[in-house]
Parts: structure tokens; sequence; C-alpha cells
């Protein structure tokens, strides 16, 4: 499957000439993020989604998952509203 660019993407326009000093704000504050210390934690991770919004089934499967894990980690759950 080919997937072609849409042509605004090479043209310039009011909007992306007002918008170029966000983008150089942005690029320069993720420079200076790349750099800082990062911090690392020991800490085991289990994510559950996908990218449907609901009626998948996914808070059943952590309850399950909780209910394995219980008894040999100490679990705690994350929502993301």
């Amino acid at each position: 499957m080919k997937i072609k660019k849409p042509i605004f993407w090479d043209s310039f326009n009011l909007i992306s000439l007002l918008l170029l000093p966000v983008s150089l704000i942005t690029t320069i504050f993720n420079l200076f993020k790349s750099f800082s210390n990062k911090k690392y934690f020991k800490i085991k991770t289990i994510c559950v989604g996908n990218i449907y919004l609901g009626g998948t089934g996914k808070t059943p499967l952590v309850l399950k998952i909780n209910e394995i894990l219980k008894n040999k980690f100490k679990t705690v759950f994350i929502k993301k509203k």
C-alpha cells in the first residue's frame, strides 16, 4: 500500500509561517530535554489497551490480571481519563 502525502505539506502559507516560531521553541525544548538526566525505575509494567474506546473487555481482563498477580506482587492500577 503506497501512501501519498498531502500537497499542502510542501507549500508555505500564512499559517505555516505563523507557527514556525512555535515549532522552533518546541524543537529547542525537546533538545534540552533529551540531554537531561533520565531516571530509571525497576518497576514492572503491564499496559492493557487497544485502539477501540469501549466495549472490548479491557476492564474484566485487568481484574483477572490483578487476581492472578496480587498473591505474588503488590499491584497498582493507573487509569487515564
